[in-house]
């Protein structure tokens, strides 16, 4: 009998320590869900990419990694990469009020590894469209609100975006006496007015969306969210969304020259108007090829005189360089904490792990 009732309660309690592994691990796999979700759809983006990367990249020089290579300072690297660094502190920064608005768990070590995730899922997905759900592991109740952090997050850094690209062509005309294309003003000026009336209307009366129909319903989510914008810190979003951006600006600029592009104003321009481009086509792994795209256009349009190489063999450099500063290696670090906590937590005895294999071996 002894022995009957030792192994039913062993067995329970063994039962209890796999019931809590396997939550956890169902945790995880839901955290991974948009690396499995939509393999096609992720492999038709992939070749998609890729065929652009051929067209866009057709008319690049022979020898354009030996010219590229000759054109690499390393001065110019690490000015570049410090700050693409500073850059990424201060959207840790950023994202940390948005999630501190909304009640979600926040904290440097919080906000930066949803950070460095969000940058790994932003990698994998046309458009950074995987970065929405970069937020979703931190509260399982709070899983929708954590969708809207993140676009609201994205909100700030796209309008600062666009603003800087109308400026930048406005800059571009009076200094250059260079147009920049019809079909790039005309979206950038229709969303830049639709960006300050949004903003104005949600700063005046973010403290009635309480009252409207939709919020008011069922849906939890959106009253949690409302209640969160009411408490955003907006003033302070906006000086670090400038200030990324800016340091964005300066960090493409430095690439540009160093690849052979004269002139840091002039790059700054190019840069501006580039990533407000960048924005209206979504449609690219990482926006790999659409980058080059972009640098070479507004390049060509500022006109090429003292460049010692050819736009697209400067576009594909500095494309790559922001493309591995920016993106892969926060990616990668992201990738590594995940993998790292994932094995920590397989080998952390919870409390009640610890007091259920005591009772087990005391039965």
């Amino acid at each position: 009998m002894f022995f009957k009732n030792s192994s039913s309660k062993e067995q329970s309690c063994w039962q209890s320590i796999s019931l809590d592994k396997a939550e956890q691990n169902k945790k995880f796999r839901k955290l991974m869900m948009p690396f499995s979700n939509g393999i096609g759809g992720i492999f038709f983006r992939i070749i998609a990419t890729i065929l652009f990367v051929i067209v866009v990249n057709r008319s690049i020089d022979k020898d354009v990694f030996g010219r590229l290579l000759c054109s690499v300072k390393w001065s110019g690297c690490m000015v570049a990469l410090i700050s693409g660094v500073l850059g990424l502190w201060l959207q840790i920064f950023r994202w940390n009020d948005v999630l501190k608005s909304q009640g979600l768990p926040s904290g440097i070590y919080h906000a930066g590894k949803t950070m460095l995730f969000g940058n790994l899922l932003a990698f994998l997905t046309p458009g950074r469209m995987g970065e929405l759900f970069r937020g979703i592991g931190l509260d399982p109740h709070k899983k929708a609100v954590s969708v809207l952090a993140v676009a609201t997050d994205r909100f700030f850094a796209i309008s600062v975006t666009l603003l800087t690209g109308l400026f930048s062509a406005l800059a571009q005309v009076v200094l250059f006496k260079n147009k920049s294309p019809q079909e790039y003003l005309l979206p950038v000026l229709i969303i830049v007015f639709l960006i300050p009336t949004t903003f104005i209307l949600v700063k005046k009366y973010r403290i009635h969306l309480k009252e409207l129909p939709l919020v008011k319903s069922r849906i939890s989510a959106l009253k949690t969210y409302v209640s969160g914008l009411i408490r955003l810190p907006i003033k302070r979003i906006l000086l670090l969304s400038v200030a990324i951006h800016l340091l964005l600006l300066v960090q493409t600029a430095i690439l540009l020259q160093m690849f052979g592009s004269p002139g840091i104003l002039k790059n700054i321009i190019i840069a501006g108007q580039a990533y407000a481009f960048m924005i209206f086509l979504p449609f690219f792994i990482a926006n790999i090829g659409l980058r080059e795209y972009s640098f070479t256009m507004f390049l060509k349009i500022t006109g090429d005189s003292g460049m010692q190489i050819t736009a697209p063999t400067i576009a594909f450099g500095v494309s790559g360089m922001v493309l591995l500063m920016n993106i892969i290696l926060p990616a990668l670090i992201g990738l590594f904490w995940i993998v790292l906590e994932r094995k920590r937590s397989e080998h952390i005895i919870l409390p009640e792990q610890e007091n259920c294999e005591s009772q087990c071996v005391q039965g």
